[in-house]
């Protein structure tokens, strides 16, 4: 495969992938081989249906194993209430969801959602892709990392008010008055949680920068979008399965080794996104296996950033 074959590669990955690389963190998400983290997901797969129903009804009758996400309703019991509760997932007519969130934890978000603010730029694709961005009423701004960071990317979220840099101006968020607010780890928004208690506003954090499909559908049930969802993932996959087949014609020693330089020296490692989108790619990248400090100056040495031979 020629250079310029590859180059082009990368570009049909960028755009399939985006900022937040929505695909496989482990090269496999994309074509569904995770779980999806929502309580009523019974039977542990990637969708809530009439199988998880038939999932919960099994445990009920001693046909089946209790499992983590069985307790839709989350009230320490696994009855008929939980089937119930699935059924109403599925009619899209809960009044709560309950799920997983980027720190393992359960939590809940109100349903539906009629308007909610993103202030993590991955979330914003997320949004994007299910068609919800008249949803939005207020983004974050002033970050190297903020949606307003992006002006030609991500320009139909240019006109909306900010709620402010990292930080986030709690003020600001009341002023607008969403049913949630859509934030990435705790180094987003820090402690805004307790600064919005009592407020009815809804806290959602979600692995969007490592774990996208799953993200992705997680968003799809908290918004109602599931038919878009499916039409996006059929269009991604796709292509992906065109790149990979491509992609696994090209011996290992002769695909380009790559270093990501990032801001503020740091660099990618396996797990982040978008190591995944350079292997997808067909290439290489040296510091996918590092731990520890990111920092580029201080973990990558000439020795292995130089190709082989």
């Amino acid at each position: 495969m020629t250079k310029q074959t590859n180059i082009a590669l990368a570009l049909m990955l960028t755009a399939i992938y985006g900022t937040a690389c929505i695909s496989a963190a482990a090269g496999d998400q994309g074509e569904k081989s995770f779980i999806l983290d929502i309580f009523g997901n019974a039977n542990m797969d990637e969708l809530i249906n009439a199988k998880d129903i038939t999932y919960v009804e099994g445990i009920l009758n001693g046909a089946n194993k209790q499992t983590d996400l069985a307790d839709a309703n989350q009230d320490g019991k696994i009855d008929q209430a939980d089937i119930d509760w699935i059924k109403q997932i599925i009619g899209e007519s809960e009044s709560e969801i309950y799920y997983i969130n980027c720190f393992g934890n359960a939590s809940k978000v109100k349903h539906p959602l009629r308007k909610i603010i993103i202030a993590y730029v991955n979330t914003a694709e997320v949004i994007r892709v299910l068609g919800a961005e008249d949803r939005v009423v207020g983004v974050d701004s002033g970050g190297k990392n903020s949606l307003q960071s992006y002006p030609r990317y991500l320009s139909n979220f240019m006109i909306l008010p900010s709620i402010g840099t990292n930080d986030c101006d709690a003020e600001k968020i009341l002023e607008l008055k969403p049913d949630a607010l859509f934030l990435g780890s705790e180094g987003n928004c820090p402690d805004i949680e307790q600064k919005l208690i009592g407020a009815n506003i809804d806290v959602v954090r979600l692995k969007t920068w490592s774990e996208g499909v799953q993200s992705l559908m997680m968003v799809t049930y908290m918004l109602d979008e599931v038919d878009n969802a499916e039409k996006y993932l059929e269009w991604q996959n796709g292509y992906l399965n065109m790149v990979k087949e491509r992609v696994s014609s090209i011996p290992i020693n002769e695909r380009p080794r790559v270093f990501v330089d990032r801001w503020g020296n740091t660099t990618v490692t396996r797990g982040s996104g978008y190591s995944e989108a350079i292997e997808t790619a067909g290439g290489i990248n040296i510091a996918a296996n590092l731990t520890g400090s990111l920092r580029s100056d201080g973990s990558i040495t000439s020795q292995n950033t130089l190709p082989p031979g």
